[in-house]
């Protein structure tokens, strides 16, 4: 027997849920770290310049500790953070609510240019 209505909408706001959060958790990942390797001529940041450590959150919880393994090489990060940001479109173009449901949980303002620039269908969002 299939679930009623109202138990497959519960269903449909927890998976968006558990997607938005996946999502936070990915951009975290991106956020700039001053340990974090980086290729010279980024954009955005000027060459030679150190990245600002993240910052608490508001909540007063920290951001994810992870941390990119000290093996990676130059490049390798702005990789990873270009397949984030494709992974996270493709995702925003699929579910439209998700997009909506990240820009009001909100997320580290350090983040709007790669998101901007990244992610083109964040462009599509608006309050």
């Amino acid at each position: 027997m299939p679930p009623s209505p109202a138990v497959a909408r519960e269903v449909d706001v927890l998976l968006v849920l558990q997607d938005a959060a996946t999502v936070q958790l990915l951009l975290e990942l991106c956020l700039p770290r001053a340990d974090a390797p980086m290729a010279e001529g980024t954009p955005g940041e000027a060459r030679g310049s150190a990245r600002p450590p993240a910052l608490p959150r508001a909540n007063g919880r920290s951001p994810a500790s992870w941390r990119p393994p000290a093996r990676w090489r130059a490049g390798e990060w702005e990789e990873t953070v270009s397949i984030v940001c494709e992974a996270l479109h493709q995702l925003f173009v699929e579910n439209r609510a998700l997009l909506t449901l990240v820009h009001e949980q909100g997320y580290d303002l350090r983040l709007l240019p790669l998101t901007v620039q990244g992610i083109p269908s964040m462009r599509t969002c608006s309050g």
